[in-house]
Order: C-alpha cells, then structure tokens, then sequence
C-alpha cells in the first residue's frame, strides 16, 4: 500500500460522512428552501470528497448502495414523472453525482446498485427523449441498462419496446462524449437477451461486413459498435453467437490485414480486445487454426508505435495463455522471444546475450517484454522460461538507444523491472535459479542508483523491495552474509533505496557509499565496475559527472581499489578513444593521489592532442578539460604551455555556466599568465565574454592592469550582465587583499547606473552587485577616516531602499541598516515587500523622520527614490498604493512646520534643470514625482495653508513646455485640473493651460485628454 493508499484509509470515513452530508443537501432531502447557489456549492464540495477515493475506490463499496439509491429515490420523486420539467438544474445534478459516483467506483459497481423496478421504464424512455445535458443522458441510459434485464419478454410491456430501445441505443452509440459508453452497454445487454435475437443477427449482418464498414467515415460510430460487441462478448453464450463469431472475426482480420499501422489506436484497442475475448469462442469450439491467427494478428501488434497498444495486446495474449495447455504456451513464449531476435540463446540463465542497445527496435522490445511479464504475473512459466525471461531482462534493464538529441529505452527498462516484480511476487524459491536471483539484484540495486530516469529508478527501489521481503533469505545467504545479519539487511537496505531519496538524482548517486559504509562493503566491486565501464562514459554529460564524483568517493572510502591503476586504465583507454567522460574521471582521482607522486610528463600528450571547436563540440568536452588541467595546476603545480592557454581561451568562447564555473576556479590557480593572453583576456572581456569578466577577480591581471578593467565600467555599449560581473570580480579582488585606492568613488559610482533595455531595467544587476561589493569590503569602503565617501553611500544605498525593484530595494536597505548599526524592531525580508509592502514603506518613513528629516541632501535623494515606488509606471499597483497610503500616515504625525519643509523637498525635484534635462532617468523622476504629488492630490492631501502650492502650478506648467511625452502629459494634465478644483481663484492658469492644450497641442491624443479634464471641471462646478 503506498502513501496516497493509506492517507485515504486513514479519512475513509470522515469523507464517507462528508458525502452524506452533501447529498443530503444537493439530493433535496430535508425540508429546508433550496438555493442553487448553496447546491452549487455543496455539489463542489461532494466533488471534491469523492475524487480523494480514486486511489482505492472500493472504500466506498460500504455505502455505495445506499448513496445511488437516494440518487434514484430522489430523481424518481423530483424529475422523473411528467410535470417534474421545473426541476431541470436538480436533474442535471442528480445526473452530475451518479456520474461521479460512477467515474471514480466504475460504471459495473455502480450500475449493480441501480433500481431495477421495470415500471419504470417508460417513465425512462420519455425522460432520455426531453433530457438536454450529457450528464443526465449519460445516468438515464445506464439506468435503462439495468432496467431491461427483466426476466421476461420486453414485448409483453409494450410491443414497441424493443425497437424503441434499439433505435435510442444506437442513436447514443453515434455520439463522441460519455453517453456512447452507456449506450455501448445498454445496447450489449439488450442484444445479449435471448428473446431479442432478430436484433442481434441484424446488428451484426448490418454493421460488421466490409462495405458497411468501408462506407461509414464516422470513427465515433464505428468505436460505437466496436465497443458493442466487445461488451457483448463478455455476456452472451456461444450459442447466441455461433453463427456471428466468424463474421465479427472475417472483418477485423482483413482491416489488421490491409492497414494495421494506419488504423487509429481508439479502433485499433477495441480490435484487440475483441480479438481476445473470440479467442475463448474459439478455444470452446476447438478451432486452433482461427486463434493462431488472432495471435499472429496480436504478436504483429506488439511492435506497435503507440504503448497503449503494446500493453492491451500484452494483456490479451497473456489472457489467451492462460486457457492454452502448457505445450502451446511454450510454442507462444518461443515465438515472443523469436521477436527480439536473440542468437545462441539456451535453456538456462545466460549473463551475455548478444543484445545491442543501439540496434534493437525498441518498441518490440517493450511488447515482449510487457507480454512476458503478463505470462510472470499469471504463473504461466515453468523454470525454464523463467531463467530466459532473466536472462533477456538482465541486458534490457540497462538498455538506452541514442538519438540525436535525447536517448530512448526507458520504457524497455520499466517493463524490465516489471518482468522482475512479476517473478518475485508469483514464484516461490524452489521455482527460481539462484543465479538468476543474485544477478538480477545486482542489476536492480545498479538501477535504483544509477539510472538517469526518476520513475526507473522508483520501478526498480519497488522491485527490490519485493525481492528482499520474499527471496531475501536466500539471497543473502548466496552472497555470504551471516545468519545474524540477514534480517538487519533486509530492513536497512529497503529504508536505504527511500522513495524521497531516488527523486532526486544527486542523492541516489550517493547511495552507493551509505550501501558501502552501513552494509559492510555490499557490492562494492559491481558499484566500481558498473561505474568504470559505464557510468562514466554515459550518454548524458550529468551523469558521467556524477558518476565520475561517485567513482572518487567510493575509491577513497575503500583500500580495495588501487587508484593508480584506475587511473593508468582510464589514461590508457583515453589515449586510444578520446571517450567523452574520462578526462573527467582522471581529474577527480587525481585528487585523491599525493602532490609529488604524479608524473606530469603522462599527461602532456592528452593536453597538448585536445582539440576544441566551440561551433561543433559540445560544451562539455571543454569542461573536462578545463577540469582536468585545474587539478593538475592546482595539485601537481603544473604551468600551461602556450598551446594549453590558447586552448582554455578556445574553450571560453563557448557560454555556458559550466565552462564559466571551471574557468573561474581555473583562475583562481593560474599564477603568471604571459602578457599576450593578458591582452587577450582584457580583449574577450571588451568583447563581451563572460567567463573571462567573471574571473577576473582572481587572476593577476586585475593587479597589473587595474585602470583599463575600472575603464570597462563606463562603456554603456558592453552588455550589462557583463558590467555586472566586473563590479563582481572587482568585489573578488579587493576580497583577496588587492588595492584600489583612490578609485572608490568611481566603484560607489556604479550604484547609479540604470541602464535600461528592450530586456527591462538590465542596471539593475550592475547596481545589485555594487551594493553586494559595498556589504562584502567594507573596511575598503565604510572607512571613518573617509567620511565623504561615506556620505555619498548613505545617501546612494537611501535612495535605492525607497526604489520600485524587490531584490535592489531589499539589499539596499539591509546593507544601510547593517551600516549605520540600526536595531530594527520588525524584520523586514522579501515575503514583507510581496504580501505587505505597505509595512515596509511605514518603517521606512519613520526611519527617514527620525534620520535624514532636516538633512536637506539625502531628504533629496530619499525622495527621488521614493517619487519611483510612489508614482512611476513601471511600479505595480500595489506598491504604488503601499507607498502613498504609508506616506499619507507619516503626513499626519507631521507638524506643519514639517510638512512645508517636506513638501519643498519633494516639489523641487520638479525644478527645470539645463544640465540633467536630457538625462532619461531624470526625465523619468520628474515624471514619476509629479505623479506621486498628483496622487496624494486626488487623495485630498491636506497641505498647510502656509504652503504656497502655486509653486507646483508654476513648476507642472514648465513640464509641459516642449514636450510631447504622452506619459508626462497626462500626469501634468490630472495635476492641473486637480489644482483649479482645489482653488479657482489661485489657480485660473490652470485652467488656461488646459484650453490651450485642448486646443492648440499638435497630438490628438493629447487634446482629448486635456478636453476631459475640462469636463470634469464643468462637471464638478455644476454639482
């Protein structure tokens, strides 16, 4: 039982309750006023409970009888008779509930419940004739269903019955939605009635010939009858359809015959079914030939492009197995296995079968190994076969065919782990060879461990706990573990392969070592061959780095592997191949080898034949090699030659985070690098490559040429992720004890910059990784011998903690608040600025009134910060509302004193200025603290009448002069119209200037908004 099987046992019967209570409301049960909206609701609640038993549905059988008998009771009282046609959204949802009820119990469960009271029926005929949604169509058909299996003849109700019903089935069978499923069943259980059999020989003389089938293009109809008479099948009796049987089989084996590739699957699976259950017919007639054909049709199946299908059709043969003598059984397993085309294979277990990953069809190869599998899960296999069917799985369970571009097999390797639990779970010791156990959970613990597939490896966890729980006994006592220990095996191994624990790949390929340390060394030699001869040479570049950190630590955990050995092998083989993943193998055990016992000269030959193309290569062919000659610079001081540098700066060109990575810790260990690729470095990093930005901090030649890297700064032309990563490796340097005095203000400087794309504000990163430069050197720049420099800080970190972005505005304020050595009463952190930024504004506030209230310089640059969250256009609505709203409640603890001096403050950022007046950011701040003033206007901010508020009219006017900035417009146009609804008398050129915008302004876009705000000051004047 798994966890979702066992979470629903737990509350089985709190939601059976729940139910209760829903239908108790939706079905009208209580003589309360009834509401649609409340039934709606509950409905949605019933919906809800009952979907939670679809992992074990059976847990409703306790109640099911009495759940779709109140359903029945409470249609047949509310909407079933004549004159019930009010009560249409109760019907649809009776209907809606037994349709759930059937959806999650099945429709047989559920149909075996239904009334079978046969007076009814008419009641029912004329209901599914004036029913509109599916849903009640859907109940009524299944109802009818179970009503016309009365015990006598249907005429003897109403002669017209029968035809009645047969018309209306098959009119339902021609629909594409749920009510063909019902129907497909009434119309089986009508035809199935001995007293209905003219109906029967014309349904199938009608439907199933050639031309019938060939004339009708409706798939839904032909899935229709299809679905007919393979629920027909399962009712009738050989005598009822002897003389249809060869019909039914005639058609369907000249479609299979003609086109079985291009038939559609929804067809396609009906075939098989149907062919699977003619096959019983067949068995009771002795007709042998006809079932070799059906299962010559079924194994052509196997193959078969869709899985759906190779599953139905490895069900079917197995069911026809079952009835088969074992002699014919034997001839069925000798023809799958012919499919997989396997030479030299013999009775016993064999550990090298010629079966190559790269060649074999892979979809067959699911089909046998599905239909195997089914023989297992039946017990339809001697010894024989099941030291076959072992010898087969222990190739397919590491099968993987290469594509171009991903690699296919693992559902060969699922439905190997399949043919495993099913030999597990159904044969007892005596009937398994004990090579064949031993060798398959040796295969299965490589698989939980090392298989790149997340469900493979749950598959084989599974598998495994099935062999340890059944054959573990005996499986242990093979592999020599003393009798004592058995039992302390079982259980840790099975907590050990955890289902939490294979999710995650980087942890199941550490399992291997806790096996090693917790189990005494198990299966160690198979963990170091499997990850020797495969793992680190596995198609997928991630894993041969896992592997590859794996072999390290299993090599060093243990004295059983000599690590010059591996590494002489790995160095051999590398030389001969260039196999992808063994430089990076070598790499790893080099670590694990002393400083001075390696020859350096074994290694020139891979360095210096290395060869990259950065248009060709994949990337990962350059990290192993990056990787490999930073262990041996690092460990074994080797210096790189010319050919090695020009290689690594080869490889650079390539952008990828795991070549940056290596290059990174490649620098961190080049001491000297020669002045040509000094140039060459400074060179790819005006060019805009990041690696060589991102290591600059931990090369030399941040010290020797300084003054060109500060230059790199200033040029706007480089990509700003690129600028981003100097002011980074600037940070490095000055960490590593490196000097840049005299330049501090020029660094500081790159808090400024916002540089802004068709990608968004990309200054961000450049102004986020200045701040981080600050917090992480700040005996370089919070010196209290500097106190200039420490002002321009506070005033730049000020502004940024009031600005519009999250991750800036946060980091910023910690870094002030760490700064100046505030002890801060709430935390702030990111949940604060996403659920509640009006908090963070509030703090912020109380901090500036407390701090900065009557420093004239950073109350300038805390507003024009603040003008941003309070009213630019790229800020969402919620932060603009936090801002003005926590303003609005700063305002009213002012004195008027204050708030004149505030409003000053915040007003002469709207000063013209010649030198910034074409700057785009100061444009934009202008625009954003008109609009943050226009807001707190609408707001009704109340200003003290001390406070000239003409300067404001003087100072939107002048915002309007020579521009046609529609964003700007509209703000000064809001701001003006607000300004005249204050004061007319004040502020009459307001006015003024709107009519003379509505006007006389060149954009009609303009004119139309400067109209409107004339409107609304006629419209105000007239109130």
């Amino acid at each position: 039982m798994d966890s979702d099987d066992l979470g629903i046992s737990k509350i089985a019967d709190k939601l059976l309750n729940e139910i209760e209570g829903s239908l108790r409301l939706i079905l009208r049960e209580s003589d309360d006023s009834f509401d649609d909206g409340e039934e709606m609701k509950e409905y949605n609640k019933f919906t809800k409970s009952i979907e939670q038993f679809q992992p074990l549905p059976q847990l409703l059988d306790s109640r099911l009888r009495n759940f779709i008998n109140r359903v029945i009771q409470s249609y047949t009282n509310n909407c079933l008779y004549d004159g019930h046609d009010e009560n249409q959204q109760l019907s649809i949802r009776i209907a809606k509930v037994f349709y759930q009820f059937s959806k999650v119990r099945g429709t047989k469960p559920v149909s075996n419940c239904l009334s079978s009271d046969i007076s009814l029926i008419g009641y029912v005929l004329r209901r599914i004739e004036s029913a509109d949604a599916w849903e009640e169509h859907f109940f009524l058909l299944m109802w009818l269903s179970v009503l016309i299996l009365a015990p006598f003849p249907l005429v003897k109700l109403d002669p017209m019955l029968p035809e009645n019903i047969y018309q209306l089935g098959f009119r339902y069978l021609r629909t594409g939605g749920k009510e063909r499923d019902a129907a497909s069943i009434l119309m089986a259980r009508f035809l199935s009635r001995v007293d209905n059999y003219r109906y029967l020989d014309c349904f199938i003389s009608e439907y199933f010939n050639s031309i019938s089938w060939n004339l009708e293009s409706n798939v839904m109809i032909k899935m229709g009858m299809l679905s007919t008479v393979n629920r027909l099948l399962k009712v009738t009796t050989l005598d009822q359809l002897r003389n249809h049987l060869d019909m039914i089989f005639l058609l369907i084996s000249n479609l299979l015959n003609e086109d079985r590739r291009g038939l559609p699957s929804s067809i396609l699976r009906l075939f098989i079914k149907i062919l699977g259950k003619l096959s019983l017919f067949f068995l009771k007639q002795e007709r042998y030939d006809s079932i070799e054909d059906i299962l010559t049709h079924l194994l052509h199946l196997l193959s078969h492009n869709d899985t759906v299908i190779r599953y139905c059709v490895a069900k079917q043969i197995s069911k026809i197995g079952q009835h088969l003598d074992p002699d014919s059984r034997n001839v069925i397993l000798e023809a799958l296995v012919q499919l997989l085309g396997i030479s030299h294979l013999s009775k016993g277990f064999q550990d090298n079968l010629d079966i190559n990953s790269e060649t074999i069809d892979i979809q067959s190869y699911h089909g046998v190994l599905l239909t195997l599998g089914e023989f297992c899960r039946l017990r339809l296999m001697t010894t024989e076969w099941i030291s076959i069917t072992s010898s087969v799985v222990h190739r397919t369970l590491f099968v993987e065919q290469h594509r171009l571009t991903y690699s296919a097999g693992s559902n060969v390797r699922d439905a190997s782990c399949f043919d495993c639990w099913s030999i597990f779970k159904k044969y007892h010791d005596s009937e398994l060879p004990i090579i064949a156990v031993v060798t398959l959970f040796k295969d299965l613990m490589l698989s939980s461990c090392f298989d790149g597939d997340l469900m493979i490896r749950r598959a084989a966890s599974a598998t495994l706990q099935e062999l340890i729980g059944r054959h573990g006994d005996r499986l242990f006592l093979q592999l020599s573990i003393p009798t004592d220990s058995i039992s302390r095996y079982k259980v840790r191994l099975i907590e050990i392969l955890d289902y939490t624990v294979l999710g995650h790949t980087q942890k199941s390929y550490q399992l291997p070592i806790q096996i090693y340390s917790e189990l005494d060394e198990l299966l160690y030699s198979e963990f170091m061959k499997y990850l020797l001869e495969s793992g680190i040479k596995n198609y997928n570049y991630s894993l041969r780095k896992l592997s590859a950190q794996c072999l390290r630590r299993m090599a060093q955990i243990s004295d059983r592997s000599d690590v010059n050995v591996i590494i002489d092998g790995l160095r051999t083989e590398l030389l001969e191949t260039s196999a992808e993943g063994l430089m990076y193998s070598i790499a790893e055990l080099l670590t694990l080898l002393p400083s001075n016992s390696v020859d350096l000269s074994l290694y020139s030959s891979i360095l210096s034949n290395f060869t990259f193309d950065f248009h060709r290569d994949g990337f990962h062919k350059g990290e192993e090699y990056l990787h490999l000659l930073r262990g041996l610079v690092k460990r074994f001081s080797l210096e790189p030659t010319l050919f090695e540098l020009e290689t690594v700066f080869n490889i650079i060109r390539c952008d990828r985070e795991e070549i940056i990575s290596e290059f990174v810790r490649l620098a961190s260990v080049l001491n000297d690098i020669p002045e040509k690729y000094a140039n060459k470095w400074l060179y790819y990093v005006r060019n805009g490559n990041l690696a060589s930005a991102k290591a600059l901090g931990y090369s030399s030649i941040m010290t020797l040429k300084n003054s060109e890297v500060l230059g790199l700064l200033h040029k706007n032309q480089l990509d700003a992720k690129l600028r981003s990563s100097l002011v980074d490796s600037i940070s490095i340097f000055l960490q590593r004890g490196g000097n840049l005095n005299g330049h501090q203000e020029e660094l500081i400087d790159q808090l400024d910059d916002y540089t802004v794309t068709n990608k968004g504000d990309v200054g961000s990163f450049i102004r986020l990784s200045a701040i981080d430069m600050i917090s992480t050197n700040r005996r370089y720049f919070w010196d209290e011998s500097s106190i200039n420099l420490r002002m321009q800080i506070e005033k730049k970190l000020l502004r940024l903690a009031c600005e519009v972005m999250d991750n800036v505005k946060l980091a910023a304020f910690s870094l002030l608040t760490e700064l100046k050595g505030w002890k801060l009463q709430q935390q702030i952190d990111q949940s604060v600025l996403l659920h509640n930024p009006e908090q963070y504004f509030i703090l912020l506030l109380k901090i500036y009134d407390a701090n900065y209230l009557q420093d004239e310089e950073c109350s300038t640059e805390f507003w024009k910060g603040f003008s941003f969250s309070g009213g630019s256009s790229q800020a969402v609505d919620l932060t603009i509302n936090a801002a003005v709203y926590a303003f609005l409640r700063s305002w009213e603890e002012l004195a008027d004193t204050q708030k004149c001096s505030l409003l000053g403050i915040i007003l002469s950022l709207l000063r013209a200025s010649k030198i910034h007046h074409k700057n785009p950011r100061f444009v934009k701040m202008q625009t954003s603290c008109l609009n943050f003033v226009c807001n707190l206007l609408e707001l009704n901010l109340q200003v003290p009448p001390e406070f000239d508020l003409k300067v404001l009219f003087v100072r939107t006017y002048n915002l309007t002069l020579g521009t046609s900035k529609i964003s700007r417009l509209s703000v000064a146009i809001r701001t003006l119209t607000n300004l005249y609804l204050r004061d007319e008398n004040t502020f009459k050129g307001c006015k003024g200037r709107l009519e003379w915008l509505g006007e006389k302004h060149h954009s009609e876009k303009v004119k139309a908004m400067a109209l409107e705000g004339l409107k609304e000051i006629e419209f105000e004047q007239n109130k």
